[in-house]
């Protein structure tokens, strides 16, 4: 509808299928619906450029009781609140003091995120070295330590003959 000039019924039509889904998950025992919703706001969210509400996405989806979030759920909630570092360090409208500890509030968020991920059974260390998701990270010493283990974890161990 966009594309061929409808934009305001798009928009429309994207606001009632959101409603429709937030139904969804408010009905959702297992929490299977949680993290899609959780995606799909946190997308928009990102278009506008508004970290606060993709961080507040993220923190909501955290805390929704459900049978337990999974390795690549809690990866995938990394990367959305290691993007808001990057959105929050551009953020022109809020003071250089409140974008540094947005900053470093988002960064120790993501990294709980991804420790998470790592405790689940994420072990795919290539995988996180070229997710661009991951870039704001990659200078904190626990990110690279991190990384460090994952691929030694990989390496094959030697045996005796």
């Amino acid at each position: 509808l966009e594309q061929s000039g409808r934009a305001k019924e798009a928009e429309q039509e994207f606001r009632a299928a959101l409603a429709d889904y937030e139904q969804l998950v408010k009905s959702d025992r297992d929490g299977r619906y949680v993290d899609d919703y959780a995606d799909l706001q946190c997308d928009c969210a990102d278009a506008a450029k508004d970290h606060a509400t993709v961080a507040r996405i993220v923190q909501e989806a955290a805390g929704i009781p459900k049978k337990g979030r999974s390795a690549p759920q809690s990866y995938n909630a990394a990367c959305r609140m290691a993007r808001c570092i990057g959105l929050a360090q551009n953020d022109a409208a809020l003071p250089e003091s409140k974008r540094d500890e947005l900053v470093k509030q988002y960064a120790e968020d993501a990294m709980k995120l991804l420790s998470e991920a790592v405790q689940k059974g994420f072990a795919d260390a290539m995988h996180i070295q070229q997710d661009k998701d991951m870039d704001p990270l990659r200078p904190r010493e626990d990110f690279q330590k991190l990384v460090k283990e994952l691929e030694q974890k990989a390496k094959p161990t030697a045996t005796p003959p």
